[in-house]
């Protein structure tokens, strides 16, 4: 554990401030980075040293460097990724949370996830997640804009990815050549999860339906990115 420490401390630019108690079942813990988190037990070493970057700490560890460079040098030190948020904003207005509320109702959408939950807040943000919180997969799209306080219009399509499936994501990111593809990359394996589709009435099978317009425009520059998880023999 002093070695891995060690060579976590600069990595954290020596922001690293240890604390009298631990988390999630480990005795150590420390502060990296602002609201960064590390744990470690040295009693039990199989369970290896915990790293936690929300992204604010992930932009202050970043830098000047990109996302993937700081990911490379952690893949380098023998981690694994067992949970990553990817998220896509929309700016410019092209989607509407009614408009996507109404799609998810009368089922206009192809996806992996059989249930869905649209929670309104007391603030007046919403919020639709597909899947189930802690699955491999969990998507939610609301208003990040209402979230912040913030004027003008902001709604993220956020992706949670955990286990395997955030393990195998991160490997394909890390398999590009070109660090600028990794938002495409990003906006595929959203694609990939969640596509909303305009009804057709002659043809019940969903895939062939056509792309609700105001997701191409959103999704314009990528194609779908799909993960290839082997079975366990």
């Amino acid at each position: 554990f002093d070695e891995v420490l060690t060579e976590l401390k600069p990595f954290f630019l020596d922001d690293f401030t240890e604390l009298e108690y631990g988390g999630y079942y480990y005795s150590h813990s420390a502060i990296v980075c602002g609201d960064g988190r590390v744990y470690w037990s040295p009693d039990r070493p199989e369970m290896g040293v915990h790293v936690s970057l929300p992204s604010q700490a992930l932009a202050i560890v970043c830098g000047e460097r990109d996302a993937l460079s700081v990911a490379r040098d952690l893949r380098s030190m023998g981690m694994e990724f067992t949970r990553d948020d990817f998220c896509v904003d929309d700016t410019a207005g092209l989607l509407d949370l009614d408009v996507i509320m109404a799609a998810v109702r009368s089922g206009a959408y192809v996806s992996r996830f059989k249930k869905w939950l649209i929670v309104d807040n007391s603030e007046g943000g919403r919020t639709i997640g597909f899947g189930k919180r802690g699955s491999d997969s969990y998507i939610r799209i609301y208003d990040k804009a209402k979230e912040q306080h913030e004027f003008g219009h902001r709604v993220r399509v956020e992706l949670e990815l955990r286990r395997k499936r955030a393990q195998f994501a991160m490997l394909v990111l890390l398999d590009l050549d070109d660090p600028s593809q990794m938002t495409a990359t990003v906006f595929g394996l959203i694609r990939s999860t969640l596509d909303f589709r305009i009804p057709s009435g002659s043809d019940e099978t969903k895939s062939r339906w056509e792309v609700a317009k105001w997701w191409a425009e959103f999704f314009e520059f990528c194609g779908f990115v799909h993960l290839f998880i082997p079975k366990e023999i």
